[in-house]
């Protein structure tokens, strides 16, 4: 019973009294979103990948320092 509780709960759309014309544009709707979160999380990804280079070599740099080298 709290399974169908917490899937109705998470049902933000109303699929099942919508014509077949609003669930395809709503679904291309959802494709857009979709494909637009993935770039984003790709594009951040990339910088995270960046930002912890720089903070390795940063930190290896001033390692070397603290040691003498």
């Amino acid at each position: 019973m709290r399974d169908k509780i917490n899937c109705m709960e998470n049902k933000a759309i109303d699929w099942e009294n919508m014509n077949n014309a609003s669930i395809k544009m709503r679904l291309e709707e959802l494709t857009y979103q979709q494909n637009s979160i993935k770039d984003k999380i790709i594009n951040l990804s990339k910088k995270l990948e960046l930002v912890e280079k720089e903070y390795l070599y940063g930190n290896k740099i001033l390692s070397k320092r603290y040691s003498g080298e």
